[in-house]
């Protein structure tokens, strides 16, 4: 939102002072005024829409809402082909979906190609206002367009723009294209237009004393700066490295790090107290959190995965209570009677990303309250709000363990004679289908996990559930074969010292689970 307020309050408007006041005396202006004022209209009306649409994406977000990206540094486009890809993405994209495609498309003769875009740009010039210049405009991007269609120049960039001769050439001549194309629809009439370029060519070349927007050219310079730098972030505010975003201000959180997240890990206390993500691989990123069901994280899911342009796995627990399915009852080998003290530390770990809503509760990505103690209304000391804050994983001391840890945190005990739930099963299925979904659509693994348990808790276990888990994992995998499983329940190199309890690891189990996770990784 800041940014887009700045784009449109600081920028457009500083832009559309100068070309407003000026434009109308064009006649008497120097050639080099005139293509400044060209180049102002061109980021007003660029800063003016993109900042809009960064002020709406901001605004959905403090809903929970995510809305699509609308304009990608089109002026760092090297064809008018990719410009328009990148320019006002939502209303392009109505215009092929609704206007092009039934014409055919792409999908027939060359010469139907060019008449499609020639009626494309033509309805895009009426849309844009009831005046010949308009019409104009959509003719003459039609005309450029199909220029690069006979030349066979309408490349798909997938790589990040860098700075080399060849993309600094191509992106100078998209923008001047583009340039001349704002001059046409910023000219009140066709005569004007040429009028216009005629003065750049026969007008004075340079007159200091009438050379006008010079603040507003820095500020534009200023911002092709910054938003080059930026052009791998999600925003060009997006500084997670610099000291002026710390933890004193605001706490790390996965939209800090959403480009550099390449393995991602969901869940509950099994991962959480489980997983060191610096020991499993490069920007791996733990999510999971105490107490928190699947739906959550689904939801989580499906706001952050399609952002993860890196991403390769994503590590998820199937855990063995989630088949209980209405079919379960408490383990009578349960020595912990009394429920979890939730003014302990795992507390500020179930609030720490509030704000997606799921039924009526709300989670949110980032805290930016840590000044105003915040996690210490859940926590007793300093030492455990340092540990809550930060993100991931909570090492559990084997010194501090309960003496009754072997039978703490036990399985429910699962009649298999009884039905399944079969609501409760659909709901399950439905929530790692997803979860394989936004993998696959992001070319990358759903890893689930077996986690490592105690002596006891094995013993506990139904050998049927264990083989409906099998079953459930096949089924999914048939539709979507990015999805592994790997099953440590019965893993014989944890020792008793690796747990905290009948189903935790203590910090030594944590150590030896992440290098069995990094393995996978390799594989």
């Amino acid at each position: 939102m800041l940014w887009g307020f700045f784009k449109k309050l600081v920028i457009a408007d500083k832009c559309a002072m100068v070309v407003n006041t000026n434009w109308s005396d064009y006649q008497q202006l120097p050639a080099v005024t005139l293509v400044i004022l060209a180049v102002l209209f061109s980021f007003q009306i660029y800063c003016d829409f993109s900042g809009y649409s960064d002020i709406a994406i901001g605004c959905a977000r403090l809903f929970g809402f995510d809305l699509k990206q609308n304009f990608n540094l089109p002026y760092f486009s090297r064809c008018i082909p990719e410009f328009w890809r990148r320019w006002h993405i939502s209303l392009t994209t109505w215009f092929r979906d609704y206007i092009y495609f039934p014409l055919g498309g792409s999908r027939c003769s060359k010469a139907k190609i060019i008449r499609n875009v020639f009626i494309v740009w033509a309805v895009s010039g009426l849309w844009h206002g009831a005046n010949w210049t308009f019409v104009c405009w959509g003719l003459f991007h039609a005309t450029l367009l199909a220029i690069y269609n006979i030349l066979g120049i309408n490349t798909k960039y997938k790589d990040v723009v860098t700075l080399n001769v060849k993309s600094i050439l191509q992106m100078t001549l998209t923008f001047v294209l583009a340039v001349i194309g704002w001059v046409i629809f910023r000219a009140e009439s066709m005569s004007q237009v040429c009028d216009y370029f005629s003065c750049i060519f026969h007008n004075k070349l340079i007159d200091m004393s009438l050379i006008k927007g010079k603040l507003a050219l820095i500020l534009c310079c200023l911002l092709v700066v910054t938003e080059f730098l930026q052009r791998t972030k999600v925003h060009a505010l997006q500084f997670p490295d610099n000291k002026l975003f710390d933890k004193r201000f605001v706490r790390w959180g996965v939209e800090n790090h959403i480009n550099d997240i390449e393995i991602l890990f969901l869940g509950n206390s099994h991962i959480e107290e489980a997983v060191k993500p610096e020991l499993v691989g490069k920007n791996a990123f733990n999510m999971a959190i105490s107490g928190r069901g699947v739906v959550y994280d689904v939801e989580i899911a499906k706001r952050y995965i399609p952002q993860m342009q890196n991403l390769k796995a994503v590590f998820m627990p199937l855990d063995y209570p989630k088949f209980n399915l209405g079919r379960g009852q408490k383990n009578a080998n349960e020595k912990r009677t009394a429920e979890r003290d939730w003014n302990r530390i795992y507390k500020c770990m179930y609030y720490k990303y509030m704000g997606i809503r799921v039924d009526e509760f709300y989670y949110w990505s980032e805290i930016y309250n840590s000044s105003l103690d915040y996690m210490m209304r859940f926590v007793k000391t300093e030492e455990q709000k340092r540990e809550c804050d930060s993100l991931g994983y909570i090492a559990l001391d084997v010194t501090k363990r309960n003496a009754n840890w072997a039978y703490r945190n036990m399985p429910p005990v699962i009649d298999v004679n009884k039905p399944v739930d079969t609501e409760k099963f659909n709901e399950l299925k439905s929530w790692y289908t997803t979860l394989a979904e936004l993998t696959k659509n992001r070319n990358a693994q759903l890893i689930l996990l077996g986690t490592p348990m105690y002596e006891t808790y094995q013993k506990d276990l139904n050998p049927k559930v264990l083989e409906e888990i099998l079953s459930f994992v096949e089924t999914l995998k048939k539709d979507f074969p990015n999805v592994e499983y790997y099953d440590y329940t019965f893993d014989k190199d944890f020792l008793p010292d690796d747990f905290n309890d009948a189903s935790h690891l203590t910090d030594s189990g944590a150590d030896k689970f992440s290098r069995k996770l990094k393995e996978v990784m390799k594989n």
